[in-house]
């Protein structure tokens, strides 16, 4: 799993919960700029070790999904029981075919 290593990282994870990075609104139309979301999971001590490995499993298949560019997953190098999501997809329909809208 990635380290966290470099400033401009660190910046990166001072962002908001589930913060939309290159769209302006999670309801604007669909377009054709990347979408970036990055999120913070802040994880028990206790439940840390367990819930590591499903993290990363579902992070491995998530990589799959059609109109997914990557999904890192981050682990701060100071111990620290967080881990950061930084997903990277094609364009908003991308995202929105994996997160419909509910009716």
């Amino acid at each position: 799993m990635p380290k966290m290593f470099s400033a401009t990282l660190r910046a990166l994870w001072l962002a908001p919960l589930c913060t939309l990075i290159a769209s302006p609104s999670a309801h604007a139309e669909p377009v054709a700029e990347p979408v970036i979301l990055f999120n913070t999971l802040p994880i028990k001590a206790a439940a840390f070790e367990g819930f590591l490995p499903v993290m990363q499993a579902n992070a491995a298949a998530s990589r799959q999904e059609a109109g997914k560019q990557s999904f890192d997953v981050f682990q701060p190098e100071n111990g620290a029981t967080n881990l950061y999501l930084l997903e990277h997809w094609h364009n908003q329909a991308a995202l929105a075919c994996t997160w419909p809208s509910p009716a």
